[in-house]
């Protein structure tokens, strides 16, 4: 489930790229539906976080990627910084998570799920929440 102010194909793509080569497994599940949306590409610069999360350059080649993005193709090749992770890292890194994207994750994690926030070049652009499968 995802909670986004950018089209959910491209904030899962960046998120995917930015986890690519994670050991963490939320991580893994990231990459492993990110793949839905085509290649990943792997991230330069990652900056690993352990419990808090991860931050790296995305190279966006061929994935238009604005608040207006809608995953489709472009011709543009531009390096993105990607932070994925919880609030805490998100605000070490500068970035602001609005009052109701707040609330959004508080009560995603009251249900037991993990809520992951996106941003991109210092800007919230989704929230990702995580649940088991029941298997």
């Amino acid at each position: 489930m995802w909670l986004v102010c950018w089209h959910v194909t491209t904030t899962t793509w960046l998120t995917g790229c930015a986890e690519l080569g994670s050991e963490h497994p939320l991580g893994s599940a990231i990459v492993e539906c990110a793949r839905k949306y085509g290649e990943l590409y792997d991230p330069s610069d990652s900056k690993v976080a352990p419990g808090r999360g991860i931050a790296a350059t995305v190279r966006t080649t061929g994935v238009k990627c604005d608040s207006g993005g809608t995953g489709a193709p472009s011709a543009a090749s531009t390096m993105r910084s990607v932070l994925v992770g919880n609030r805490s890292w998100c605000k070490e890194n500068g970035v602001a998570v609005s009052p109701a994207a707040h609330a959004a994750m508080q009560a995603q994690e009251v249900m037991g799920n993990t809520a992951v926030v996106v941003a991109v070049d210092g800007e919230l652009v989704g929230v990702h929440v995580l649940h088991r499968r029941n298997e």
